[in-house]
């Protein structure tokens, strides 16, 4: 008995000293833990982090979402170790909301410093790494700029701030002016694609300690293999979907930069070739607001699927699909996208149609054959990539090769490593 507790006292020691022998890193998002995102794009990479890192989150979480999914992603980080704090999102009041958030995570940020021996804070996104240099100023810390993309042109570019009015024109000369001096200010920078990269340091003065990962995947989570086929076609069947039925699907949601009118043009054009083609959308986007597209362009309810998922149901409904499309406005913020979407349905074997100027989209989809780029939304363009669509080969399994070269989770937490181990050292 002596022995047994011996040992267990002993393990017990070691764990602790584990801990105490981190290295302490504050993690600031404004995004919710428990929404998609936060399951698929924040969570997984901070979990295999936790291993090297002590690490702490704070997020700003929707009532909604939280009351949904907060037992699961509790059991989550208590299992990683990680800690967690976090507030209620406010979006009710225009202007004033996003002011309250900032404020909210910057009160939230400066406990946690006060109370730990915080070395790096880890922002995703601006107004976090607004917040995070506040803290590198007060607390003599590392900061390291996870940009996700240029916010303040994607709120443009999405028609959320009209810059004829005077109010957002304000707003977004503010949030040019900080994001130029974040970069100089960050002492690491990350971003999801090449193309971001070579514009800012092109174009800004930074410390050039840089990071390219895109939005990767659990190549375990998103694979055909994992799946129950005899409950697969189960799923077809209660979904009224023939099985000789060709099924172009979306995922995710229909925000205002997703161009839904030329994705259902493109739709149109793919059924006059393949007359048995039909429209699956995997979204939390309301139906009646799809429905209303779908009257105006005259395209059949009959041939449209509408369905919402989580986060570990969605494997299972992308491999209803033949292939998967994303058009999106593209403007000057395009060069800093990289698609969810896109990671987890190559990771399912199957091939994209997407719009060119996206990112890193078109050189990862000519390169690799992964599926079709549309050049413009004419019609003849759209009628053109239908057909290449419907009469390429593509292969299953080199595409989710492709994938996990590219956008498995483990590559993008050793790259995380790495960027963190220039900052701040190893435990």
């Amino acid at each position: 008995m002596f022995f047994h507790w011996g040992f267990s006292l002993l393990y017990l020691s070691l764990f602790i000293l584990l801990l105490l022998s981190k290295k302490k890193t504050l993690f600031i998002t404004n995004d919710g833990l428990t929404d998609p995102l936060g399951q698929s794009q924040i969570l997984p990479y901070l979990v295999g982090l936790s291993k090297k890192y002590q690490i702490t989150i704070i997020s700003s979480e929707k009532k909604d979402n939280y009351e949904e999914n907060k037992n699961q992603v509790n059991e989550i980080v208590k299992k990683a170790g990680i800690q967690w704090t976090y507030f209620i999102y406010r979006s009710s009041i225009p202007i004033l909301s996003p002011y309250l958030n900032y404020r909210s995570l910057l009160q939230n940020a400066r406990a946690v410093c006060k109370q730990n021996s915080i070395e790096m804070v880890h922002c995703r996104s601006i107004l976090p790494a607004m917040v995070g240099n506040k803290l590198k100023e007060q607390f003599n810390i590392a900061l390291l700029f996870d940009i996700r993309g240029f916010w303040a042109d994607e709120r443009v570019e999405g028609n959320l701030w009209n810059l004829k009015n005077p109010i957002f024109r304000v707003l977004y000369d503010f949030f040019k002016r900080k994001e130029k001096y974040l970069f100089r200010r960050a002492d690491g920078i990350i971003t999801l694609t090449k193309n971001a990269k070579e514009y800012i340091l092109d174009n800004f003065q930074t410390n050039k300690i840089f990071g390219v990962i895109p939005c990767s995947v659990n190549i375990d989570h998103f694979s055909k293999l994992s799946l129950d086929k005899s409950k697969q076609i189960s799923l077809k069947e209660s979904l009224n979907i023939d099985k000789d039925a060709y099924v172009l699907g979306y995922i995710g949601s229909l925000g205002t930069r997703y161009r839904l009118e030329d994705m259902l043009a493109f739709y149109k054009e793919l059924k006059k070739q393949e007359e048995n083609a039909i429209l699956f959308f995997v979204t939390k986007t309301p139906v009646d607001f799809i429905h209303k597209y779908l009257r105006s362009l005259n395209i059949s309810e009959l041939d449209v699927r509408i369905i919402s998922s989580d986060y570990n149901n969605m494997p299972n409904y992308i491999d209803l699909m033949n292939a998967s499309m994303f058009f999106v406005t593209v403007g000057f913020s395009g060069k800093a996208v990289s698609p969810t979407k896109q990671s987890e349905v190559l990771s399912m074997g199957k091939p994209i149609v997407a719009n060119a100027g996206l990112g890193d989209t078109d050189i990862i989809l000519k390169e690799n054959n992964l599926g079709v780029l549309v050049d413009s939304f004419d019609l003849e363009s759209l009628k053109n990539a239908a057909t290449k669509l419907l009469n390429t080969s593509f292969n299953a399994e080199e595409i989710r090769n492709t994938a996990i070269q590219e956008f498995s989770l483990p590559k993008a937490i050793n790259s995380y490593e790495k960027i963190y181990s220039k900052l701040i050292g190893d435990e």
